[in-house]
C-alpha cells in the first residue's frame, strides 16, 4: 500500500458562552471540556500517533506514507437569552446549531423557547447526532409537561440532557 490516511474523528457537542469568538468559549457538557483543548488534542498527541514507532509498527509493513487528517463535527448550541448566533473563527458556517438557556429562563411561563416549536421532547443520549425524529406522541411534549419532564431528569440526575424542539414534517 503506497498511502494511508490516518483520521482521526470526533462529534461533539458544545455551549457557546459569550463574550469572545474563539474556541475556548466553547464548552462541553462537562464544563472542563473545551473546543480549544480537543483541538489541541487532537492535532498534537492523537494525530502524531500515525507517525510514532509504535503507530508504524500497528500497521502492515508495505505501507508507505501516513497522512493523518482530524474531522471534528457536532453542533454548537448558542445562549437564547442574547440570541447570539455570532461567528466563531474556524467554524463553518453550514455547521448545525441549537440554543441553550440557564434553569431560571427553562422555567418560567411565556418563556422566548416555549414559542420556537411545535412540540418538545427529551432525546436519550443515542439519539443526539441526527436530527430529532419522534414518531410515539407520547414522547411529543407541550412546554409545561417538558418542564416536568426535564425538572425530574435534573431531580435524578447531573447528565447533560438534550431536549428537541419538534415541528410537524410536511408528510405527517
Amino acid at each position: 500500500l503506497p498511502e494511508v490516511q490516518h483520521l482521526e474523528m470526533a462529534y461533539k457537542f458544545y455551549l457557546y458562552c459569550p463574550p469572545g469568538d474563539d474556541f475556548s468559549r466553547l464548552f462541553g457538557p462537562n464544563a472542563a471540556d473545551r473546543l480549544d483543548r480537543k483541538w489541541q488534542h487532537m492535532l498534537d498527541v492523537q494525530l502524531p500517533l500515525s507517525q510514532t514507532e509504535l503507530g508504524r509498527a500497528a500497521l502492515p509493513q508495505d505501507v508507505g506514507r501516513v497522512t493523518p487528517r482530524a474531522c471534528l463535527q457536532g453542533w454548537l448550541f448558542y445562549p437564547l437569552a442574547t440570541g447570539s448566533t455570532a461567528p466563531i473563527a474556524g467554524v463553518s458556517p453550514a455547521h448545525w446549531r441549537g440554543w441553550w438557556c440557564r434553569s431560571d429562563d427553562w422555567r418560567s411561563h411565556g418563556a422566548p423557547w416555549t414559542e420556537l416549536a411545535g412540540a418538545w421532547s427529551l432525546l436519550p443520549r443515542r439519539a443526539w447526532i441526527a436530527p430529532a425524529a419522534v414518531d410515539d406522541p407520547q414522547a411529543m411534549l407541550s412546554p409545561d409537561a417538558c418542564r416536568t419532564r426535564i425538572d425530574a431528569h435534573f431531580a435524578a440526575s447531573s447528565q447533560a440532557q438534550l431536549v428537541a424542539g419538534l415541528q410537524r414534517a410536511s408528510d405527517g
